[in-house]
């Protein structure tokens, strides 16, 4: 029996959906054994390990532009993780996907209030940004309280 690519797609959907959402959890439980630095101190290393050894070759021709390139979102990553494992100290693990999640639908939809082609000549720019920020942030704290 075939399977279609369209059930394949929402299949594929459904357990990267999994693994996901399960990952909050499983970074709430392992905060229970260890600091937040700890945690992704190894949690970085091992990626940082696996990922070198994946691609050796393609690490050996990197110059030095792409290995800044690299620390500065790694750095920027990092800060990411660091927030977000912190805050699963002080909320559910299903808020923080949650929350997670929104951003994900959320900061396309502020880039494009922000630099949309009205605003380009900087009418109603200054406006809109800081209202989009405010609305976001007021769903954010809702959904924390409730």
């Amino acid at each position: 029996m075939t399977l279609s690519n369209h059930l394949r797609a929402n299949l594929g959907l459904l357990l990267c959906s999994i693994v996901w959402g399960t990952t909050f959890v499983a970074v709430q439980d392992a905060l229970h054994d260890s600091s937040v630095m700890m945690f992704l101190a190894v949690r970085f290393s091992a990626a940082a390990v696996l990922i070198a050894l994946a691609y050796r070759k393609s690490l050996r021709g990197l110059d030095w532009q792409g290995f800044r390139a690299g620390t500065l979102v790694g750095l920027f990553m990092f800060g990411g993780y660091l927030f977000q494992t912190i805050g699963l100290q002080f909320t559910t693990a299903s808020k923080a996907a949650f929350l997670t999640g929104s951003s994900v639908v959320l900061v396309p939809v502020i880039l494009v209030v922000a630099v949309s082609n009205e605003s380009r000549d900087g009418s109603g720019r200054e406006r809109r940004v800081p209202s989009s920020v405010f609305t976001c942030s007021q769903s954010v704290r809702r959904a924390c309280k409730g």
